[in-house]
C-alpha cells in the first residue's frame, strides 16, 4: 500500500554542482522506498533548451 507520493526537482535541488546525487540524497531516497513512498522526479529544462536535440 502506497503511503505517499513525493515530487522532486533535480536541477539545483537534488543534484549538486557537479550534477550528481550526493550520498545523503541517495540514502534519503532509499528510506522513502522502504516507507513505500512513490517518488517522481522532474527536470525544468528540456533537451531542446539544453541543445541536445
Amino acid at each position: 500500500m502506497v503511503k505517499a507520493i513525493t515530487f522532486f526537482d533535480l536541477d539545483g535541488t537534488l543534484l549538486n554542482a557537479k550534477t550528481q546525487l550526493d550520498q545523503d540524497v541517495i540514502d534519503a531516497m532509499h528510506q522513502l522506498q522502504k516507507m513505500t513512498c512513490y517518488q517522481s522526479f522532474q527536470v525544468g529544462e528540456t533537451y531542446l533548451k539544453r541543445g541536445q536535440l
